[in-house]
């Protein structure tokens, strides 16, 4: 995802037994594979659901963000 002023953007995910965060690319198709494999979240959603919720919520973040001309 690009946003306003041209900067490519990935949702960042923290990790919860520390170490470095997890930069999810966009990849649906990946996120379905995982699902097939049967790996887990840590949430209610399974990966193809996470992917969604962390889309909008870059989304909802790049949104909110000033353009910078």
């Amino acid at each position: 995802m690009i946003d306003k002023n041209g900067h490519i953007r990935r949702a960042v995910v923290p990790q919860k037994r520390g170490g470095p965060p997890f930069v999810a690319t966009f990849d649906f198709a990946q996120a379905a594979s995982w699902d097939a494999k049967g790996a887990k979240t840590g949430t209610e959603r399974n990966n193809a659901q996470e992917l969604e919720f962390l889309l909008n919520a870059t989304i909802d973040k790049l949104l909110e963000e000033p353009f910078k001309p």
